[in-house]
């Protein structure tokens, strides 16, 4: 069977949880009694304006420059610029855009804006173009666009590439990624969507966008955006409470840290929104080609040796909850019941002696070593380390962590003496791989784990090859059972906790509403928000 491939890395990983944040839209609202200018405090970085900065590519990508299609608030890709697709083979989609559609500075938005964009990322962000073989312009709102492996919807391939306008991109005759990277002109970044970008200030830490007049579907409540960045969060929680802010907007980590609840819950103006994401703030990754992690039964035994209930207690008081054995949360389409994972030390100790006895090792006098890299460096991933070393060594295993030191991370995760990986996944980034299963399968559908580490599985491979052509929702959710029922026979990830987090807001405004893949920035919020 041919060998495919997945990327997972940490900043893959943020895009693709990008590749997940635009909303349904909210139809003609314009009339107003008053326009709206909303204040958010961040801790992403608000600047430059520029091709170099994650946090404005996102930020774009929802509410500026709009994909052919995004990632909705129903938890389901939705058509933005595009208004149909078809194909027969789930290789070859014939695509037609919706007519009528202008940039904001009034320019026809055409199929060539497309084409165009997509060989410009080829160039310079090869990785969200990974899965498109070619597209061919038909007329200027049709075009034909083959794909390297087949894939039984658009939304994985297209809702992480935000449409660029070659009637100003063409100057810039991008030939390199550096040629890409050097773009800081502001009229580069102008869009189709309901915001334009207006301006940074001098200092780098204040970004605004302003209503775009030449949107298609009618005049936002809010017209104006400010994204104010702070460095800490708690001068942020400072700003909110003190009025200075309207609310707080995180991408990468959205919310705040639930320590800051009972300030939250003592202002008077302030309330706040618990947003149950499905989230997993913390998930093992076993590296599948250590000697160690290869054998079930060690990975079983860590499975039941691990008390979540304690690890929620200690790190997630507030938002957390005990996750499902098939790693995909409830908020994903195709999600099906799996074994709740808990502790069973007696099942633990099993799988445990059953490791003992295959490697010829004395249960009374050996310890096995567990190596783990920590990808996040913080208070919650260090807590949910410390209690794992002390769950662990009930079963004869002492756990390590890794440090890289001068290394990168991912060389690190990939090398066979890192047995797992303690990492981060939302689930707007583990559905945006299969459409409803996990971020170990991508368009290329490989099995993969820690950052690259392949091993081949046949009866994986027979399940990722017919979730990728599977063409009726029945079928897609008949691989997606599957795909999660040999999740939790394998053991092959481990979620520890699955997770909402909170979102803090001022009650001048009414209206809130808080996306789980988007946040704040959500086409609910900036069409409905009004006065108090």
């Amino acid at each position: 069977m041919n060998s495919k491939a997945i990327i997972l890395i940490v900043g893959i990983i943020v895009v693709v949880a990008a590749a997940c944040a635009v909303f349904v839209l909210m139809g003609n609202n314009s009339s107003h009694d008053e326009d709206i200018t909303l204040i958010l405090g961040t801790k992403e970085d608000t600047g430059p304006i520029s091709t170099t900065s994650s946090s404005f590519y996102e930020q774009r990508r929802m509410i500026v420059q709009e994909p052919l299609i995004a990632f909705g608030t129903n938890q389901l890709y939705e058509n933005m610029t595009l208004e149909k697709s078809t194909t027969q083979d789930n290789l070859t989609w014939n695509l037609k855009l919706k007519s009528g559609i202008v940039w904001s500075d009034g320019e026809k938005y055409t199929a060539n804006d497309v084409k165009q964009t997509i060989n410009i990322y080829s160039i310079a962000r090869a990785n969200v173009v990974a899965n498109i073989e070619s597209v061919t312009v038909v007329d200027d709102l049709n075009l034909t666009l083959v794909l390297k492996t087949a894939a039984s919807d658009l939304g994985g391939t297209l809702s992480n590439i935000p449409i660029l306008p070659w009637h100003i991109w063409e100057s810039y005759n991008i030939k390199t990624a550096e040629d890409y990277q050097k773009v800081t002109d502001i009229n580069a970044f102008i869009g189709t969507g309901p915001y334009k970008v207006k301006s940074l200030n001098a200092t780098g830490d204040e970004l605004t966008y302003v209503y775009n007049e030449k949107y298609r579907d009618g005049k936002p409540n809010v017209t104006t955006i400010i994204l104010k960045h702070y460095g800490e969060e708690s001068a942020m929680i400072a700003a909110l409470l003190a009025g200075e802010i309207d609310a707080v907007y995180n991408y990468g980590s959205p919310g705040v840290n639930a320590s800051y609840l009972e300030k939250i819950e003592e202002a008077k103006n302030l309330d706040y929104l618990k947003v149950v994401t499905g989230g997993v703030p913390a998930d093992i990754l076993f590296n599948m080609r250590n000697s160690i992690s290869l054998d079930p039964d060690f990975r079983k035994a860590v499975k039941y040796a691990l008390d979540y209930e304690q690890i929620i207690k200690y790190v997630a008081p507030a938002t957390g909850s005990v996750a499902n054995a098939g790693l995909v949360p409830s908020t994903i389409d195709g999600y099906i019941e799996t074994e709740k994972l808990g502790i069973n030390l007696s099942k633990a100790e099993a799988c445990m002696k059953d490791y003992f006895k295959t490697y010829g090792l004395d249960w009374n006098k050996d310890k096995v070593n567990f190596d783990v890299l920590i990808v996040q460096k913080n208070d919650l991933f260090t807590n949910i380390f410390t209690l794992m070393k002390e769950q662990l060594a009930k079963i004869n295993i002492v756990l390590n962590s890794i440090d890289i030191g001068t290394q990168s991370v991912v060389n690190v995760a990939r090398d066979p003496s890192t047995a797992a990986t303690l990492f981060f996944m939302t689930d707007a980034a583990i559905k945006n791989y299969a459409g409803f299963a996990s971020h170990y399968i991508s368009a290329t559908g490989t099995l993969q784990f820690v950052y690259g580490a392949t091993v081949q599985d046949e009866d994986y491979e027979k399940i990722v090859d017919g979730m990728l052509v599977a063409k009726t929702d029945a079928e897609k959710k008949n691989y997606a059972k599957q795909f999660q029922e040999y999740y939790e026979e394998n053991v092959v990830a481990i979620p520890l906790y699955w997770g909402a987090y909170i979102q803090p807001y001022n009650v001048k405004y009414e209206g809130w509403t808080c996306s789980a893949a988007s946040g704040l920035l959500c086409y609910e919020n900036l069409f409905n928000l009004k006065a108090a």
